[in-house]
C-alpha cells in the first residue's frame, strides 16, 4: 500500500490531478472553503459558475446545481472526480491533466 504524500498547494496556483489525488479530503475542502471566502461568493454564485461550465452557457438556473456544489464543498471525498474538478475550475482553481505515460499521451504537439 502506498503512503499518502503531503503536498503543499497554493490555492492561487494550478493543481495537477496527481497533487489533488495526494491531498487529504480535508485539505481539498479547506482549499475550496478558503477560495470561496477569498472570492466573497455564496454557494449560489458558485453554483451559477459551475452550471455555466457544465452546460457551456451562462443562462442556466443555478438552483439546479446548488445541492451538487454544496455536497462537493462539504464532502469532496464522496463526489466524482469530474465534479470536484469542475467546482475547482468554477472557482478559478484550474486542474491540469498531467499524462502518466508520455509515450501514449502528449500535452505538446
Amino acid at each position: 500500500m502506498n503512503a499518502l504524500t503531503t503536498v503543499e498547494i497554493d490555492p492561487k496556483n494550478i493543481l495537477t490531478l496527481s497533487q489533488l489525488a495526494n491531498l487529504d479530503p480535508s485539505a481539498i475542502k479547506a482549499i475550496m472553503e478558503q477560495r470561496l471566502k477569498d472570492m466573497n461568493w455564496t454557494t449560489y454564485q458558485l453554483a451559477k459558475a459551475y452550471g455555466a461550465l457544465k452546460e457551456g452557457r451562462s443562462d442556466i438556473n443555478p438552483s439546479r446545481y446548488t445541492t451538487t456544489v454544496t455536497q462537493v464543498l462539504e464532502k469532496p471525498e464522496t463526489a466524482r472526480w469530474n465534479t470536484v474538478c469542475l467546482v475547482l475550475a468554477a472557482m478559478g482553481l484550474l486542474v491540469q491533466v498531467v499524462s502518466l505515460n508520455p509515450q501514449i499521451y502528449s500535452l505538446t504537439k
